[in-house]
């Protein structure tokens, strides 16, 4: 069964259906243009269906809408596949939302291949959603796969013009995405413009297919979420998974990762912001052998995690580069900061390593440190060279036994206030060009 380009000029609403076939390889296209148009796709019950390619797109256009177009599409089975290939030029999908003025577009994307035995996952390949002027607001995409082996390639949401972010019309774009499964890929999620909004949740074992690693080596990249602009939100959120890897690009002035999440063990999670006013907040990371890596480059950032409920082995680091950065760690765990309880000591290594790190580049920088456990090893710097890192303060708090820490403060002005309760644990603080102490 082959439904091959439908076209409309008008307003309409519109209802494909594969329900009747309940077979394979359907192959489903549309095109809607003008305003408040309305489309479902249902692909049920069968494998290697197709809703949109290069030479037959789903395509909905709105030009001056008051409503705003929604398409629904349902997969059931496995190998199917959302927009492959591409549209013409510059579009660059085979699944194209574009509205111009009023309310955004709406995309509601559902693959399940939970229930089949064939080892083919679903793909959404290439989606394109975009908002033309300031006076159109964003659209919204709402995506989830169930099962094994499922991707998705790449959501990309962009908006011209400015927007406030408040007013009705003006709002930024939204994609929630969902994967319950396992060895699952969100390969790029790329949302440029203000107020923008992503969310993603991930339930299962190796999703992400790879790399990051070594402090979740951060310059953010592989299975990565980038958002460039103003004021864009990002959540994340790993429910009872191991080894799943993420990285968060944030480029502009008062962008937020925050709620972040992560329930299971030898995850990696790399976040990079570059600009002003920025937040990272990683609420909770229970587990063993996590690597986590946070990196803020600009002027009143703020980055604070905590890792909960006994949780070991887990890497952290923290670094920000600019003025007036505030970090938070707080740990109730045990050999936390390095991959071993082995790293630092004696005289916490003479104020050396900062492979469990908080490190501040520049000048009024607040870094605290908070640790219940035992075997826990981090370094705090702050400063790059002498005339750059005055003013700056350190506290740091530790509860436990045989935990290393060690302080670094080059330049002048810096305050350091550390205490350490427990037995066997070392501090070492070194300020401007002095030596350790302990």
């Amino acid at each position: 069964m082959k439904l091959t380009k439908i076209g409309f000029a008008a307003s309409t609403a519109l209802c494909l259906s594969m329900a009747s076939a309940y077979a394979d390889s359907n192959e489903a296209y549309l095109t809607q243009t003008k305003d408040n148009h309305s489309a479902l796709i249902d692909q049920s019950d069968g494998s290697g269906n197709k809703a949109g390619r290069s030479d037959g797109a789903i395509l909905q256009f709105g030009r001056n809408t008051t409503l705003g177009n929604t398409l629904t599409i349902d997969q059931d089975g496995s190998n199917n596949a959302v927009g492959t290939g591409q549209v013409a030029a510059g579009e660059n999908t085979g699944f194209y939302q574009l509205n111009q003025s009023g309310p955004g577009s709406t995309a509601t994307i559902s693959q399940d291949s939970s229930g089949t035995a064939a080892a083919l996952g679903n793909s959404i390949v290439k989606v394109y959603q975009r908002s033309e002027t300031a006076s159109a607001s964003g659209s919204l995409l709402v995506a989830t796969q169930t099962g094994d082996e499922n991707e998705i390639t790449s959501v990309s949401q962009r908006r011209n013009g400015s927007t406030d972010g408040s007013t009705a019309g003006r709002l930024g774009h939204t994609a929630t995405l969902s994967q319950t499964g396992n060895d699952n890929l969100i390969a790029l999620v790329n949302q440029s413009g203000a107020n923008q909004s992503a969310v993603l949740s991930i339930t299962g074992n190796s999703n992400g297919r790879g790399t990051l690693s070594g402090l979740a080596a951060v310059g953010a990249a592989d299975s990565s979420a980038v958002q460039s602009g103003s004021s864009n939100r990002l959540n994340y959120m790993v429910s009872d998974g191991d080894n799943n890897q993420f990285g968060f690009l944030q480029a502009g002035n008062g962008n937020s990762a925050e709620g972040l999440t992560i329930l299971g063990d030898r995850n990696e999670l790399g976040i990079y912001q570059s600009g002003n006013t920025n937040t990272v907040s990683l609420a909770a990371v229970t587990g063993d052998d996590n690597v986590i890596g946070l990196t803020q480059n600009g002027v009143g950032n703020t980055a604070s995690a905590s890792i909960l409920n006994g949780g070991s082995n887990n890497e952290f680091g923290i670094m920000q580069n600019g003025v007036t950065n505030v970090a938070s760690l707080s740990i109730d765990g045990d050999d936390n900061g390095l991959s071993s309880s082995t790293g630092l000591f004696g005289v916490a290594a003479t104020v050396g390593g900062l492979d469990g790190m908080i490190s501040q580049w520049g000048t009024s920088n607040e870094a605290t440190l908070t640790v219940v456990g035992n075997g826990n090893a981090f370094a705090l710097g702050q400063g790059a060279a002498l005339g750059d890192g005055n003013g700056n303060l350190i506290t740091g708090v530790v509860s436990g036994n045989n935990n290393a820490a060690a302080v670094s403060q080059l330049s002048n002005g810096n305050t350091a206030v550390f205490t350490q309760t427990g037995n066997g644990n070392a501090a070492g603080i070194s300020q401007g060009v002095t030596s350790p102490t302990t």
